[in-house]
């Protein structure tokens, strides 16, 4: 364009009074100061498009400054969120001293315990008490009333292998341990009859279901023992003070069969979600 322009300003057409048309060329000194202008111009124009090249990259330099900030302040709220979502919730592991490796925590490992077989009071639920005890004030000297005895691993009717076939060794006269675990997760479930755990919860670890021998006098409650389970290092004395069972399906007018089956050891899994 700037070419056309400067061949058009060579000539100047003019008109006289006969319309005879002359054609007059323009001097060395005006065609040498047009493209003078022209070049300035461009010069002018060149500097104005460098600044501006300049501020853009200075604005998108800013611009994803920014954005990094703002994605690494986005990713650390959801990670936080996700890591206090709900208040979390604990469970024990019984029969191990580890937790199950998907997020869970091991708070502390310990012993089972609960009250003899063969008293008729005291706690029916189990205890995972801590290795590492501490003391307020106490007195030896008096008797207290309420005992808490260690657990271990009994089940009667598989002396045989010492019921190696369900737990892969022989666990028989063994004492008992437990893990108390924490995950992030806002519920805990156990659930009989399973080994894995329904749709939209994670599994933390599955067993048998086992208990008190239904013939002590000493009632307890159902606990979920983990299918590998740990000993404590020594503890394979035969005390019989607190022990375990395993728990197997009777059929009768309550107790549907199926889908149990008569005398089929119950299994069991815990669950988070």
């Amino acid at each position: 364009m700037l070419a056309i322009i400067l061949i058009l300003n060579l000539f100047v057409v003019f008109v006289n009074s006969n319309n005879e048309k002359r054609l007059v060329l323009h001097s060395e000194f005006d065609i040498a100061q047009e493209f003078a202008n022209v070049n300035n111009k461009i010069v002018n124009l060149t500097t104005v498009i460098a600044e501006k090249e300049k501020e853009i990259i200075s604005v998108n330099a800013k611009l994803n400054e920014l954005t990094a900030a703002k994605d690494k302040e986005i990713e650390a709220l959801k990670k936080a969120f996700e890591e206090n979502k709900g208040c979390g919730s604990t469970y024990v592991r019984w029969g191990r001293t580890t937790c199950a490796t998907n997020g869970t925590e091991l708070v502390y490992s310990g012993f089972m315990a609960s009250s003899s077989h063969g008293t008729t009071g005291g706690g029916s639920n189990y205890l995972c008490i801590s290795p590492d005890p501490q003391w307020s004030y106490y007195d030896e000297s008096i008797e207290s009333l309420a005992k808490l005895k260690g657990v271990e691993y009994q089940f009667y009717a598989h002396y045989a292998d010492g019921a190696a076939k369900f737990f892969g060794h022989n666990v028989l006269d063994d004492d008992a341990t437990c893990a108390v675990c924490h995950c992030r997760r806002g519920s805990s479930l156990m659930i009989p009859g399973r080994t894995d755990c329904y749709n939209g919860w994670t599994k933390e670890y599955s067993g048998y279901l086992v208990s008190e021998y239904d013939n002590y006098a000493h009632e307890s409650e159902f606990i979920c023992l983990d299918d590998r389970p740990e000993s404590v290092v020594g503890g394979h004395d035969n005390d019989d003070e607190s022990v375990l069972y395993f728990v197997e399906a009777s059929c009768g007018k309550s107790l549907e069969c199926p889908p149990y089956i008569n005398g089929r050891e119950i299994t069991c899994v815990v669950c988070t979600k």
